[in-house]
């Protein structure tokens, strides 16, 4: 996203980290709808596949071989 972000799209949602005890310890819960607090992070959703593969080569070819 730092290199391309026109690669990717989300959206501004409220972000927290479920901290209580049991199975869904842990668990990062998205507010899609706005419907809690204010917006804390931008969450990517959508991103365009070829465009992201073209990167990930181009980069990758960058790296020096031993």
């Amino acid at each position: 996203w730092l290199l391309r972000p026109e690669l990717m799209a989300g959206r501004d949602c409220r972000v927290t980290i479920d901290l209580s005890e049991g199975p869904g310890c842990g668990r990062t819960l998205v507010d899609w709808w706005g419907r809690r607090e204010a917006p804390n992070a931008l969450v990517l959703n959508r991103i365009d596949p070829d465009g992201f593969f073209d990167l990930l080569r181009e980069r990758l070819g960058r790296l020096p071989r031993s």
